[in-house]
């Protein structure tokens, strides 16, 4: 019986999985948690292979007696998800049924996404390689619309430098401060360098519904043979490679209007047209 799989409970063949996809699934007959009894009025043993053979050697049509789980039918529930992957099971020859592909159970490879009308966000987050052009870009769009858009202002417990005013680029709290604000969950993220706390924003806000963000990354084109260019592109690329399915948007900085134009075009389009969100935003 392919597509099915079994397993022995209280001396009885149950079923224990059905192929999702399979011929089986698609007739809708067998349920899992169902179990078999006999097949063209044999009885059928607890053992999975013993059943197989009865089938090989049964001619014409199959009569099975079951016993059904008795499970309230329900109408499922229509979900639309996200693919998190790029993957052609026809070209994996490391896979043994090539049909069967992935499994939805059992692979985090989806998100799953609802359908919400036009809304702004609440935080930008731009992500990219040092050198890309990020600092260059918040600043325009913050002077652009200083009413609509502002900044946050990391914290540190590091001492303040000579120059340096609680509040303006930082704000200061001792260790043993930070480590209680941490301890009771005050801050999104936070690390350490230095021997010091500090607290960054990263794609981990993606996931939360209060801030609901607008994921951006910049990317930056390769012109010319300079090294330190050449750093920043080869790490945008890989953070396009390892993150690139979070992004909501990816923006190429050819020249910060051009960069700039492209943003604005982005945060205008949210109050107009629908938007496809993680279902935890919803729900």
């Amino acid at each position: 019986m392919q597509g099915v799989t079994f397993r022995v409970e209280n001396s009885e063949l149950v079923i224990a999985r059905i192929l999702h996809g399979g011929m089986i699934d698609q007739q809708g007959l067998l349920h899992v948690g169902d179990i078999i009894k006999e097949v063209n009025g044999k009885e059928v043993d607890n053992d999975p292979k013993v059943l197989q053979e009865m089938l090989k050697e049964a001619s014409g049509s199959v009569v099975l007696k079951i016993l059904p789980s008795y499970q309230e039918p329900h109408t499922p529930r229509q979900a639309f998800v996200k693919c998190h992957f790029d993957y052609d099971p026809t070209h994996d020859n490391l896979i043994p049924c090539k049909e069967a592909e992935f499994d939805r159970h059992e692979l985090r490879i989806y998100e799953e996404v609802a359908k919400v009308p036009p809304f702004r966000r609440k935080t930008l987050v731009l992500i990219g390689a040092q050198g890309v052009g990020r600092r260059s870009l918040k600043n325009k769009l913050l002077v652009s619309d200083p009413h609509r858009y502002g900044t946050t202002t990391p914290f540190t417990s590091r001492k303040p430098k000579v120059d340096e005013r609680d509040g303006q680029m930082y704000g200061f709290m001792s260790r043993t401060e930070m480590e209680c604000d941490i301890k009771n969950g005050r801050f999104l993220e936070h690390g350490e360098y230095d021997g010091h706390y500090g607290w960054k924003m990263a794609l981990s806000v993606r996931f939360s519904s209060y801030l609901s963000p607008l994921a951006v990354t910049m990317l930056k084109c390769m012109l010319g043979s300079d090294s330190e260019l050449k750093r920043t592109v080869d790490e945008s690329e890989r953070i396009k490679r390892a993150y690139g399915h979070y992004f909501d948007l990816c923006i190429v900085n050819d020249g910060l209007e051009a960069a700039f134009r492209s943003l604005r075009l982005a945060l205008e389009k949210l109050s107009m047209e629908n938007q496809w969100v993680p279902v935890s935003w919803v729900f």
